[in-house]
C-alpha cells in the first residue's frame, strides 16, 4: 500500500482535468463534430458535444474511489505514531489502536487493486513506478 501512488494518480487526474476543461488546450477532449475543435478560429461559445462533461464526471468518479484508499492510509500513519506513544503505557489503548490498524489496513487493502488499475493508463507518464503495475 503506498501513499505515494493514490497522491501521483490525483496529480494525473487533475492534469487530465485541467487539459479537458479548456477547450483551446492543446490536448483538448471533443467529439469529432464538435464545433469547439480548435481550428485557428475557435468560437466564444461553451461546447455543446458534451465528451469535457462525461470525462469531467468519470475524472470525479475516480477520485471518488482514490479518496478513501488514500484516507486509509494517512490515517493508518497517523495512527501508528499514536501507537508508538502508548506501547508500553498503556497496553489496551495499544490494543484497541492495534485493532483500528487492522480496519484501516483491509480497508486500503481492498481498494489497492482498483487504484493500482486507475493509474495503469498513465504508466506512461513521468513518475509512475513498475511496483504500482497490478
Amino acid at each position: 500500500m503506498d501513499i505515494d501512488l493514490s497522491e501521483w494518480l490525483r496529480v494525473q487526474l487533475d492534469t487530465d482535468a485541467r487539459d479537458i476543461a479548456d477547450p483551446y488546450a492543446e490536448k483538448a477532449w471533443h467529439a469529432r463534430d464538435c464545433v469547439m475543435l480548435p481550428d485557428g478560429d475557435s468560437p466564444t461559445y461553451p461546447c455543446d458535444c458534451g465528451v469535457p462533461d462525461r470525462l469531467l464526471r468519470e475524472i470525479e468518479a475516480k477520485r471518488q474511489i482514490v479518496a478513501p484508499y488514500a484516507a486509509a492510509l494517512t490515517d493508518r500513519e497517523m495512527l501508528r505514531a499514536r501507537m508508538r506513544e502508548v506501547i508500553y503505557k498503556e497496553p489496551e489503548e495499544f490494543a484497541r489502536l492495534h485493532r483500528q490498524e487492522s480496519e484501516l489496513i483491509d480497508r486500503a487493502s481492498s481498494l489497492a487493486s482498483v487504484v493500482r488499475l486507475l493509474a495503469l493508463p498513465y504508466a506512461d507518464r513521468l513518475g509512475y513506478r513498475e511496483d504500482w503495475r497490478p
